[in-house]
């Protein structure tokens, strides 16, 4: 796990967590080691994963790995709103600051949540390759965000095994981001959204939750003027959050997996807290021929054209 300023600049970790050796040899460390629990059991509409942080270490054996951190995220708890696809991936608008306590239950922080502000994470899923990413940003105002790169590693167990720094991924934080320019021109986008979250208060205090089933598809150029509010981020990853014409606030997170394949999540909030839709994109690059050859829904992306992938029916 990394974090990024506004401007996509990595974030140094707490120099009280970094072994010494590291500032002897003059390295910044930027990544965190983390481990994801989750469980989901849809037919009871629960939903709910433990995020640990691990302390670095100069070594990899795995005796030496040390808990900095535990997050436990409920969804029925801490969430007004979960959409979700087959495919694992999912759009979460989480209530409340993420407040880092000592932990009543041994060494360590624990994390809670206090005040009323919204948070929204969006988890991209690659099935092929069985990574993930999730990119966690508040709703009112980045400060900063929160991105995790994560691979399947087993069956649930509730974080108990913990695996040194052989296990995982590996760090990205300092890796090269995203160049706009691989994301320009034609492309076939499947859109999949949720009738029943729409119109939902954010701050409802009740979780609402939906799956993402298929809304229709379409064609277009994605340009270069298009993306000039992309935050890039390392790994081919891009995240959006700006403001709507008519006040509200979209949030976008994007995942080039490949050349020719994004994995993209939108979201769209009224200036009034009202959510006005989810949009699960699965987009695969078109050549322009191919394009003019298909084209019955072709046109040119324009960000007052987002409403139009997240209201379809």
């Amino acid at each position: 796990m990394a974090e990024f300023n506004f401007m996509g600049e990595p974030l140094q970790l707490p120099s009280n967590v970094v072994p010494d050796a590291f500032h002897d040899w003059g390295r910044e460390v930027h990544d965190w080691q983390t481990q994801c629990s989750t469980l989901a059991h849809p037919e009871k509409g629960h939903f709910a994963y433990k995020d640990i942080k691990l302390v670095p270490t100069v070594g990899c054996e795995e005796d030496a790995v040390t808990v900095y951190g535990v997050e436990k995220c409920d969804v029925q708890r801490d969430a007004s709103m979960l959409a979700y696809h087959g495919s694992g991936s999912y759009t979460i608008t989480w209530r409340g600051n993420r407040v880092e306590n000592e932990s009543s239950h041994g060494p360590g922080k624990e994390v809670i949540r206090e005040g009323d502000d919204l948070e929204v994470e969006q988890c991209l899923v690659h099935e092929q390759s069985r990574t993930r990413i999730r990119v966690c940003q508040h709703l009112r105002m980045r400060r900063h965000i929160r991105v995790f790169r994560e691979a399947w590693e087993g069956p649930f167990r509730n974080g108990e095994s913990l695996g040194g720094c052989a296990v995982g991924t590996a760090g990205f934080a300092t890796e090269k981001p995203l160049h706009v320019s691989s994301l320009s021109g034609f492309w076939h986008a499947m859109l999949y959204s949720s009738n029943s979250l729409q119109n939902q208060l954010v701050k409802q205090q009740m979780c609402k939750t939906g799956g993402l089933s298929f809304s229709g598809e379409e064609i277009f150029e994605r340009t270069l003027a298009d993306s000039f509010l992309f935050l890039c981020l390392p790994k081919d990853m891009w995240t959006l959050l700006t403001r709507t014409d008519s006040g509200g606030t979209l949030v976008e997170t994007g995942w080039l997996v490949n050349p020719d394949q994004c994995i993209v999540s939108r979201c769209e909030f009224e200036e009034s807290g009202i959510l006005k839709g989810v949009c699960l994109r699965h987009e695969k690059r078109l050549s322009a021929e191919e394009a003019t050859r298909r084209g019955g829904s072709l046109r040119t992306s324009d960000w007052q054209d987002i409403e139009e992938c997240i209201d379809e029916e």
